[in-house]
């Protein structure tokens, strides 16, 4: 965690502080199983009753609901940095801090959280892991701890910047073992924090955190999209015409009925009335034409369910075009090859193939892929 150089320390703090005052109304402490608000009483704080997790905002994730570790990845570029992360764990709930270090390498310090605690928690948030809290409130002492939950403890170690945390099991079970097994000087700081201690640590941390160090926390949980039901909008689209156009056919020949009968009575005006009766007729042609039209046009809804399946997967669509019974779509993707598979997969296509040799420019590959569907085996259920 780094502060702006153009702030002042004082500034920075009262900022922290504004901060803090603001979240804690907000403010959860989340396990595997429950969420606990923070409360004060007899002017200590203490984690309180259970709550329920979609009313907070920030949320301070409990040492056992994630995995924390440190590598170091001899890469400068943190555009290529977030592109070799994003690929390494893809499909994983987790949060990266970047560190530079000397010989233009990164060192990365990974918090994967366990799909229970992420599923309890609402779309936006801001999730700390407590190890990072902890640290915050440490961070101005040299020192190893063991910190004593309620089942299970777990180890920490603070020098400035830097912190490393275990949770306790067979092989590390002790702080001695923890400090051999992470090369911590035996010579430092040991503090043994109790259950009833961590509240106010945990508060003395989210004070200490930097506002703009917030932002590296923050979580957007993308509601998973649910696909149109395009068989079902054509069909009613089709019977709502049908319908439109048999009462405007019944409307016209009602018309052309009355002005039949009204034309004996008009002497003169015989030429005019057939006129307007021959425009009638015309008009119910077109009617008639429009009708056919609409019985024998293909269902399109297997084309748009197959591009909005595409743009859900990560694909950028850059042209789609309809040509003898088939579909051509071009566009890029970071990986084509698993779009054939896919695509294949779908109940209404019955073959997917390259048009064209896959091209690979900048992290990206384009591709053109002809789709054939069963429109004519759907057709024959019907």
């Amino acid at each position: 965690m780094s502060t702006n150089p153009d702030r002042s320390p004082m500034f920075s703090s009262k900022l922290a502080g504004i901060v803090a005052r603001f979240i804690t109304p907000m403010l959860r402490f989340q396990t595997l199983e429950d969420c606990y608000v923070f409360a004060v009483e007899s002017y200590k704080w203490r984690i309180g009753t259970q709550a329920s997790p979609s009313k907070g905002l920030v949320y301070i994730a409990a040492r056992r609901s994630y995995l924390e570790f440190e590598k170091v990845y001899p890469i400068e570029s943190s555009s290529d940095l977030k592109a070799v992360l994003n690929q390494q764990f893809e499909g994983r709930d987790c949060i990266h801090l970047i560190q530079k270090t000397a010989n233009h390498q990164s060192l990365v310090k990974t918090f994967i959280f366990d799909t229970k605690l992420i599923s309890a928690l609402p779309a936006f948030s801001i999730l700390l892991p407590e190890s990072v809290v902890l640290h915050a409130a440490l961070q101005d002492r040299h020192c190893k701890s063991v910190i004593r939950d309620e089942g299970q403890s777990w180890f920490l170690y603070v020098r400035a910047a830097h912190f490393s945390s275990q949770i306790s099991n067979i092989i590390c079970g002790d702080l001695d073992t923890f400090s051999m097994v992470n090369g911590v000087p035996q010579d430092i700081e040991e503090i043994d924090i109790q259950p009833s201690d961590k509240p106010a640590l945990l508060m003395k941390g989210l004070k200490s955190i930097s506002p703009t160090s917030l932002l590296n926390f923050i979580r957007y949980k993308r509601q998973q999209a649910q696909p149109l039901p395009w068989r079902e909008i054509g069909v009613s689209t089709v019977a709502g015409l049908l319908c439109y156009l048999s009462l405007s056919s019944f409307y016209l020949h009602w018309t052309e009925s009355s002005a039949s009968k009204i034309v004996a009575s008009f002497g003169s005006d015989v030429d005019l009335v057939m006129t307007e009766k021959q425009q009638v007729e015309e008009l119910q042609l077109k009617l008639n034409k429009a009708q056919q039209l609409l019985l024998q046009h293909e269902n399109t809804w297997p084309v748009w369910s197959t591009l909005l399946h595409l743009l859900d997967n990560g694909v950028s669509l850059s042209s789609f075009q309809w040509q003898n019974g088939h579909l051509i779509v071009k566009g890029t993707t970071p990986v084509a090859t698993g779009l054939i598979e896919a695509l294949t997969k779908l109940s209404y296509v019955s073959r997917a193939t390259f048009t064209d040799p896959t091209r690979r420019e900048r992290d990206l590959d384009s591709f053109s892929i002809k789709i054939e569907f069963r429109l004519e085996a759907e057709d024959a259920k019907k």
